[in-house]
C-alpha cells in the first residue's frame, strides 16, 4: 500500500490516496504478523 500511497496516486486528489493510506495504516496497527501491536 506503501508503493500504491507514493508512486501510484502521486499526482491524485487526497480522496483518491485516502483508502491506500487507510489500508496502510490497518496493515500497520492491526492484527498481524508485522503489527506493531504484536511487537510489544
Amino acid at each position: 500500500m506503501f508503493v500504491a500511497l507514493i508512486f501510484k496516486h502521486d499526482g491524485d486528489p487526497f480522496s483518491k490516496k485516502e483508502k491506500s493510506l487507510l489500508y496502510l495504516i490497518l496493515f500497520i496497527t492491526g492484527p498481524s504478523k508485522y503489527s506493531i501491536e504484536n511487537k510489544l
